[in-house]
């Protein structure tokens, strides 16, 4: 299901942009959309609203987005083989990190502070 607020692109990594959304057919709205090519030139094509290609266009996603931040990990007292769990929060600097490390878990010394990204 594609966000349509959010940026999109091809599942090639073009990137796209809708130009309408409003698009109506015989028995169904469709999205205009303009997709940016490498050789600098545009292509136009049509998704239906839930994002699925209309006879034959080029798939697209929403762009992936790239998550930085700190985390609190600790050991897994049940792993046997020194695996680490990361706490639910994530942190903006090392220092907020920090501060909650020692707010929240002072009594642990095995509380680590790492800084991880990912994309969702």
């Amino acid at each position: 299901m594609i966000d349509w607020d959010k940026p999109i692109e091809t599942l090639t990594g073009w990137p796209a942009k809708v130009i309408s959304r409003d698009y109506k057919t015989f028995n169904e709205t469709l999205c205009l959309i303009q997709i940016e090519r490498p050789a600098g030139t545009s292509l136009m094509g049509w998704h239906r609203q839930d994002g699925s290609p209309f006879e034959g266009d080029y798939p697209i996603r929403n762009v992936k987005e790239k998550i930085k931040g700190w985390v609190l990990m600790r050991p897994d007292r049940d792993s046997m083989d020194g695996r680490y769990l990361a706490n639910s929060c994530v942190y903006n600097s090392e220092a907020e990190a920090n501060m909650a490390k020692d707010t929240w878990f002072s009594a642990d010394p095995g509380i680590k502070t790492v800084y991880l990204t990912w994309e969702e």
